[in-house]
């Protein structure tokens, strides 16, 4: 019976990590020129504060539009480590009316700030093919 038990334990954890995303290999995402970039996943979970202050610049952001920030939550926030001063996150809407979107985000001595948020090529333009790798941004940048 324990057996049973751990195994449909252990495989309830891989399907959550299926759909959260994790992932143990190595991403690899295209650049601008079109050459791949393959990047240990290293960016890490930030810090409670860290993480409060990113949900808030997301929340009082220009680029949410219409959507008022009780309409989203702010998860899978993870902050770069080729740059850590750079940081993604999804935003998830609380109801079916809007789709998910990535959001990059930009820390300076004024504190984060959103610099994209969008569902495809985000942050190109915006940061380097390498920190776009590390937070394993959607979409090729267009050349």
């Amino acid at each position: 019976m324990k057996r049973t038990i751990l195994s449909i334990a252990a495989a309830g954890l891989v399907g959550v990590a299926m759909v959260s995303g994790a992932d143990t290999g190595s991403a690899s995402t295209p650049t601008d020129s079109g050459a791949k970039v393959v990047v240990k996943p290293t960016a890490s979970t930030p810090s409670a504060a860290t993480r409060a202050a990113i949900v808030k610049a997301v929340e009082k952001s220009p680029l949410l539009g219409e959507v008022p920030p009780t309409g989203v939550v702010v998860n899978q926030i993870r902050v770069s480590s080729v740059s850590g001063s750079w940081a993604s996150a999804l935003v998830a809407p609380r109801s079916s009316d809007v789709d998910p979107a990535q959001v990059v985000l930009h820390h300076t001595a004024k504190g984060w700030t959103v610099k994209d948020l969008g569902t495809d090529q985000v942050g190109c333009g915006v940061t380097t093919a390498r920190v776009r790798a590390d937070l394993r941004l959607w979409g090729v940048c267009a050349s």
